[in-house]
């Protein structure tokens, strides 16, 4: 039996993740937009989504190629101006 516990999505049994992502903009809630990246560790080209309605977010993601762990540098202007930049772990 799963004790009541705020870590612990009874609905999927899994532990939630929790991430202190900035500012929300409001009038951009649930904004996703689609982005084209290339990994820093083999060069592919990747599709992500990123959540623009957070003004900025730093975050890891492993590519969907080579695996390798990714760093996402998203921030979003006042005027709604989306700046991705991506790197490796090590930069």
């Amino acid at each position: 039996m799963i004790e009541d516990s705020p870590a612990i999505n009874k609905r999927f049994c899994k532990p939630s993740v929790h991430y202190n992502l900035g500012t929300v903009f409001s009038e951009r809630k649930d904004r996703m937009e689609e982005r084209e990246v290339s990994c820093p560790y083999c060069g592919e080209s990747l599709d992500v989504l990123v959540d623009c309605s957070i003004e900025h977010q730093n975050y890891i993601e492993d590519c969907q190629v080579c695996c390798r762990p990714i760093v996402f540098d998203v921030r979003v202007d006042h005027s709604g101006e989306v700046f991705l930049h991506v790197s490796d772990e090590n930069a």
